[in-house]
């Protein structure tokens, strides 16, 4: 949102106290919006970081699981032997 100048003439800078107090309220409220989206932002943002710590969590925990199953799957194919014949 550009600069907003209240009562002031065609773009020129503002003159009086009243003009430049209502100049510095509009970029105080403009501020304090951008500031809101930008924790709105930083909020949706580590959620999805949270979701994405959890479902690789969860994606290791599985990949973890199959390798142990497979390991332990190979044992018992080779009927407990080392392979060797």
């Amino acid at each position: 949102m550009p600069l907003l100048m209240v009562n002031c003439r065609d773009g020129d800078s503002p003159l009086s106290s009243a003009e430049w107090a209502a100049l510095l309220d509009q970029q105080q409220q403009l501020h304090e919006s951008e500031l809101q989206q930008w924790k709105a932002v930083l909020s949706n943002t580590i959620q999805l970081m949270d979701l994405m710590v959890h479902t690789l969590s969860d994606l290791r925990t599985n990949i973890d699981h199959t390798y142990q199953f497979d390991s332990s799957s190979a044992d018992v194919d080779m009927g407990g032997h080392d392979g060797n014949t």
